[in-house]
């Protein structure tokens, strides 16, 4: 799980994620800022206990519908773009370069992203934004399992792409509608 050092900044990131449409509340945007608290150690504090609070899988439950439970607590444990976990299939050894998810080995190998277009029929997945985009996440055995239930239970038809998060045909997910639906 990632730390929460700069209160301004997770402060500035929850009220641009508000303003681009990409959440609905911004939790932090009503403390006004800092000095609020008593020290900067207690806002750091209340900071790292916001994030928790959106990871944690009973609070994603309780904002979300069951269905979607499991998206937010995986980019909230990830810090993962929407395009890459949009693009996320499941790891095939034989394909090492497209990445994805590795169950055996609890690892996220981000190699592609998904892009838009002019329209949104001309979406396609290409390299991550970024060459430090290109990256190997750890993630713990718990979500690595939670994960291959999930995938486990998907029907033959939505696995036919190989996405981690398929629509209902097995394509890829619309970022669209994953913040309309999700968030």
């Amino acid at each position: 799980m990632k730390t929460i050092n700069s209160w301004k900044d997770l402060k500035i990131s929850w009220v641009a994620g508000k303003d681009r449409f990409m959440v609905r509340v911004a939790p932090l945007a009503m403390t006004p800022d800092r000095r609020f608290f008593k020290s900067k150690t207690d806002a750091v504090a209340f900071a790292q206990d916001s994030f928790n609070r959106w990871s944690d899988p009973n609070y994603a439950s309780a904002i979300a519908a069951p269905e979607h439970k499991l998206k937010i607590v995986f980019a909230c444990r990830t810090g993962i773009r929407q395009g890459e976990m949009l693009a996320l299939k499941i790891f095939d050894k034989k394909k090492p370069l497209e990445g994805g998810i590795d169950f055996a080995s609890n690892k996220v190998l981000i190699r592609k992203a998904a892009k838009q277009g002019l329209k949104r029929s001309d979406r396609y997945i290409g390299d991550p934004k970024s060459v430090s985009g290109i990256r190997t996440i750890p993630i713990d055995a718990g979500l690595s399992d939670e994960l291959k239930t999930y995938w486990d239970a998907l029907s033959k038809r939505m696995k036919g792409g190989g996405f981690l998060f398929p629509s209902r045909d097995g394509t890829m997910l619309d970022g669209t509608n994953l913040r309309e639906r999700v968030l």
